[in-house]
């Protein structure tokens, strides 16, 4: 019998006559089982790189609404989709996840995020966005000038609940 295991999916076999370990699939061979494997993963690592996808991410902060006048309430950052990670078998406090892949942000780490966060780098979205903070900005404006107008509310004075005041002492005294 020969010996056989795998490796991510990868057939290992030993090779008696060679006295080697071999994985026909990706034409890799090595004395030690370990050197096989490492083989394996750097073709992944190379497979991977060659399939990754230029996206962007959408980094948006319209919930903030103390924004100023100039403020980014959306942008486009370009990120590489490196990695397909399927679905998780956790869920987050809004609910099941989605997809997930791994990205490499420009100048930043790798991190994981669901697909549907994630847009194609065409720019058809970057016009969308431009659009999206052009009204972004619009809003932020009327924002801004909702909470001048709020700020000439009169608001009640102590005076004003004088008899509920008085009658809440009366209550403390019995």
């Amino acid at each position: 019998m020969i010996p056989t295991t795998t490796h991510k999916g990868y057939k290992i076999t030993f090779d008696e006559v060679l006295e080697k370990w071999r994985c026909a699939e990706i034409d890799k061979s090595s004395p030690n089982l370990q050197n096989v494997k490492s083989q394996i993963d750097t073709f992944l690592r190379k497979e991977r790189k060659e399939a990754s996808v230029q996206a962007f991410e959408l980094n948006a902060m319209w919930a903030n609404m103390n924004l100023k006048q100039d403020a980014k309430v959306a942008t486009l950052s370009p990120a590489v989709v490196v990695e397909y990670l399927g679905e998780p078998n956790s869920r987050s406090a809004y609910g099941p996840k989605g997809v997930q892949v791994a990205i490499m942000p420009k100048g930043r780490s790798r991190k994981t995020v669901d697909l549907n966060k994630i847009y194609k780098a065409t720019k058809e979205n970057e016009e969308i966005v431009r659009r999206a903070q052009e009204k972004g900005l619009e809003a932020v404006l009327a924002i801004n000038q909702m909470k001048l107008i709020l700020q000439e509310l009169e608001a009640l004075e102590e005076s004003d609940v004088k008899d509920l005041i008085a009658l809440s002492k009366v209550s403390e005294d019995e």
